[in-house]
């Protein structure tokens, strides 16, 4: 598993393979003994991208429709995969990992439509047999532990709306609650665990946190590298939050200039996107139009990627916008607690801090 600025993707390691990695192009290409194991991989993600890209769609379609739907999209994948199988020769845990890869993003698909179905179709129902396929899943198998459309998956069924208390701080505790029952692998436990307090901490950061959430946390994961992190992740949102203006970092416009400081006549909001996610991009646009008055607010897009990809992958220069690039992903991490593209920051005209971890609720 590999991490390129905001991208993340898989590289598979076949035993004496030699894989040759290039990633310094807007597109990864793989050489060597392997590359055909690894090329197959990425033209097979690249199909899951760019199909999840419907469902924001698909998912607001009655459930007869959403399944036809859904299942032909899978179908497609097996048949790409079985196709593929013939021509190229791989050994049986190669032949899981697609499969897993395959089924996991069908099941996290069916998850996310079942979440929010009662609320789009109150009077349309599920099939009886709508989570037949949960019998095909194991909930410990540690083989999958960095194997993240698993890992995905299993927090997603943890998701706090699964659960049906008045508060949302009950709900949050339930979620950890049922993954100390579910997992009996103890690594799988840790993990699971982390990202479900992971979510908890990026979610409210802009509110108080609960410290029986934190206390449950500990008491659960037994994993001090988890633990660490976690509150390493807190104290890094917490400096942001004690500060009255950003943190000094990096950022060049269009014309490869330093950008200097973020001063206006009018409020500022700062939004981030990458190539990786051109489809989150386009729903952040929708909500400026929708939400933002231009008038009155001076809107910075902030692209995480490097400076080739950028340029080449930006979707058009918004006048509305002012265009900057993070040149140092790290520093943007540490000093502005950055770990999501879905991070917003409003700013006073002088610059100083108005909501360090803004919502698109805050805007009406």
């Amino acid at each position: 598993y590999y991490s390129k600025g905001d991208e993340t993707g898989f590289v598979y390691f076949n035993k004496n393979d030699s894989v040759f990695l290039n990633n310094y192009t807007p597109s990864l290409t793989y050489k060597g003994t392997g590359g055909a194991h690894n090329t197959f991989l990425l033209e097979l993600l690249d199909t899951i991208d760019a199909n999840n890209e419907k469902f924001d769609f698909l998912y607001k379609k009655p459930y007869k429709q959403f399944k036809i739907s859904v299942d032909s999209l899978r179908d497609q994948r097996r048949a790409f995969y079985l196709r593929k199988k013939t021509e190229i020769s791989w050994n049986k845990e190669f032949d899981a990992l697609v499969k897993n890869l395959i089924d996991y993003s069908y099941y996290t698909n069916l998850e996310i439509y079942a979440l929010n179905h009662q609320n789009w179709f109150p009077k349309d129902s599920l099939s009886a047999d709508y989570f037949a396929y949960k019998q095909k899943i194991s909930f410990n198998n540690k083989q999958l532990l960095a194997f993240k459309p698993y890992i995905n998956y299993l927090t997603l069924v943890l998701n706090k709306n699964n659960f049906n208390n008045k508060t949302t701080i009950s709900n949050e505790l339930k979620a950890l609650e049922a993954a100390d029952s579910l997992f009996t692998d103890t690594s799988l436990k840790n993990k699971v665990t982390y990202e479900l307090a992971k979510q908890y901490v990026l979610n409210y950061a802009a509110d108080t946190y609960n410290s029986s959430y934190f206390t449950l946390f500990s008491k659960i994961n037994s994993n001090s590298y988890y633990i660490n992190k976690l509150d390493g992740l807190q104290e890094q949102i917490s400096q942001v939050k004690k500060q009255t203006s950003l943190p000094k970092i990096d950022l060049i416009t269009l014309n490869v200039d330093p950008f200097i400081e973020f001063k206006s006549n009018k409020e500022q909001l700062l939004f981030f996107w990458s190539a990786s996610n051109l489809n989150l991009y386009q729903k952040q646009i929708e909500h400026i139009k929708n939400k933002i008055n231009l008038n009155k607010t001076v809107v910075y897009a902030i692209n995480v990627d490097d400076v080739e990809v950028w340029k080449t992958k930006l979707p058009q220069v918004d006048s509305n916008f002012i265009h900057l690039n993070a040149t140092h992903l790290v520093d943007l991490k540490q000093k502005w607690a950055f770990t999501s593209l879905n991070r917003l920051i409003y700013l006073k005209p002088n610059g100083t801090i108005k909501k360090p971890f803004a919502k698109w609720t805050d805007f009406k």
